[in-house]
């Protein structure tokens, strides 16, 4: 900071700057220094200044300067959270203070560390490119370009899979500025060619790379795949517009990165609203995913002994919250959590959609808190839905819900249950959940309903997406009624909406002593229809916690 009279006690910067404010208790000008702190630019990133936090520390610590460390340890805070809003600023708690140990303060600070004044300006850039880029391909681009990027992403061609296309390029070129350096990775800067021109055959050469010999699969196989998609005289041009973006996207955290990217891809697809699958917001899936690691009981062993599910995924957002979560206390313990990301990748999280294109931003994201560290697969997959090709196991699937009464779901390549892989091997041919085997299942599931009077030209709304036809809307309608019939005590109800089929789902996996965390409807507390979900709940599990925003 430039002005002395601001100076703050402690900074923290690793793109998104965050300064701690301090004065022992009573601290009677600490809130109005910390409110001084806001806006100022920090010296390290450059960037604005959009979060203080306010920390009262006990009186005893002046006292226990011969072993700080002991006395930060055994001490008790007191601080709130200052952001900045516009022109003004808010405060929380709006009045009092949060109370917590030297770890709650911390897991504070991890929390606080995103900037919504950056993600609203990241988000406003890659709309910007999204939009400018996808209105080129959309004039210029050839029929093989489009139909290739349908094949790869597993949707109709058309604008809205060639700007999810885009997200995912973006996603692969920031992901590379991040890390080039290490590993002899060269920058972006670097693998121009002799014409100032990034062409395709470079950035093949250098992604095969990284594929090859650092292992980055989950983010740079489908961007490598897109790569070769493009038309040659346009994916210049292109690459020029995505590089001029990577230094401001670059600078936000891997996480904020696919926050926008995700809340992106969620507004393209078009299929959401028959899906009824909404984005988490990341302030959302903090809250639940912290509450819910809270739950996961493990003493001080490490976390690679959880299985962790979210069978309704979207782009992740909910799974990583968790995972970071867990990483924080792996960290607080003492522990190096980058020992364990590939154990945890391998084993411990799955996650599973319907959406391609979502299950590739899920995967990419989890392996993007560390990027560096290689692993051999994941077990993130995209799931068949609707009518299958003959010879599959199922002619016809509802998804995650096929896996209720089953514990195992086979692959169908190109349309269904595809792994995202962690290298090159051929994927898994089936994702097998067995019963009782999950320590967490945490989900955003759809909340549509088959019956919806408001839209007479789709037969069962509920199974709408991906243009099915109105006899397999029905077929599958039909099929879920079917699994219903095979439970001893069925929460789902038509009325209810498939949220509360995919509770009956997660309440089959979930093993004796495990943990649910929902996003459910309102409708939930007291509607008729979701009456049988209320009383296996109140049943069956235990210390249940309802929160409303």
């Amino acid at each position: 900071m430039d002005d002395p009279r601001t100076k703050p006690d402690i900074v923290i910067d690793d793109g998104t700057p965050l300064v701690l404010a301090t004065e022992l208790t009573p601290g009677s000008s600490l809130e109005a220094t910390a409110t001084k702190q806001l806006a100022q630019t920090s010296r390290i990133s450059g960037r604005m200044v959009a979060t203080c936090i306010a920390v009262r520390f006990p009186i005893a610590l002046r006292d226990a300067l011969p072993d700080l460390r002991r006395g930060m340890d055994s001490s008790m805070f007191e601080y709130c959270v200052y952001s900045l809003v516009q022109r003004s600023f808010s405060r929380w708690p709006t009045s009092g203070w949060l109370q917590g140990n030297s770890d709650s303060l911390c897991r504070c600070i991890e929390l606080a560390a995103g900037s919504e004044h950056q993600f609203a300006d990241g988000l406003d850039e890659l709309k910007k490119l999204i939009t400018r880029a996808g209105t080129l391909l959309d004039i210029r681009g050839s029929e093989r370009m489009h139909g290739c990027f349908g094949d790869m992403l597993g949707h109709e061609v058309g604008p809205q899979t060639s700007r999810m296309a885009l997200v995912l390029l973006v996603i692969a070129f920031t992901m590379h500025s991040t890390i080039s350096g290490a590993s002899q990775i060269p920058t972006l800067g670097e693998i121009f060619d002799e014409d100032s021109l990034l062409t395709p055959r470079k950035i093949v050469q250098c992604w095969r790379y990284l594929l090859d010999e650092i292992n980055c699969w989950p983010i740079f196989e489908i961007a490598l795949n897109l790569v070769n998609c493009l038309d040659e005289h346009l994916a210049p041009l292109l690459f020029d517009w995505i590089t001029e973006s990577v230094p401001k996207l670059s600078g936000l955290s891997a996480t904020t990165l696919h926050d926008l990217c995700g809340r992106v891809l969620q507004q393209l697809i078009t299929d959401r609203k028959s899906l009824a699958a909404f984005y988490t917001l990341p302030t959302s899936a903090a809250l639940l995913g912290e509450l819910a690691a809270g739950r996961l009981n493990y003493g001080r062993s490490s976390p690679t002994e959880l299985k962790i599910a979210d069978l309704a995924c979207g782009t992740g957002t909910l799974l990583t919250a968790t995972y970071q979560s867990l990483l924080r206390r792996y960290r607080y313990q003492g522990h190096d959590d980058k020992a364990i990301h590939s154990t945890m990748l391998e084993n411990c999280l799955i996650a599973a959609d319907i959406v391609p294109a979502a299950t590739y931003l899920t995967a990419s994201q989890l392996s993007a808190i560390h990027p560096a560290e290689s692993f051999q697969r994941t077990q993130v997959y995209t799931m068949p839905y609707g009518e299958q090709s003959e010879g599959s196991a199922l002619l016809l699937s509802l998804g995650s819900l096929d896996l209720t009464t089953s514990e195992s779901s086979t692959a169908l390549w190109g349309t269904g249950n595809a792994q995202v892989r962690g290298d090159h091997d051929d994927a898994l041919a089936e994702l097998h959940l067995p019963d009782q085997s999950l320590d967490l299942v945490i989900m955003n599931p759809p909340f549509t309903r088959p019956t919806n009077h408001a839209v007479a030209e789709v037969p069962v709304p509920s199974f709408a997406g991906f243009s099915t036809s109105a006899s397999e809307q029905k077929a599958m309608s039909d099929r879920l009624t079917q699994i219903r019939r095979m439970l001893k005590e069925p929460m789902g109800n038509g009325y209810a909406g498939l949220a509360s089929n995919f509770l009956d789902l997660a309440h089959a996996k979930i093993r004796p002593g495990g943990t649910l965390a929902f996003v459910l409807p309102k409708t939930f507390l007291r509607g008729r229809s979701w009456q049988a979900a209320r009383e296996t709940l109140t049943k069956a599990y235990r210390d249940i916690c309802l929160i409303s925003i």
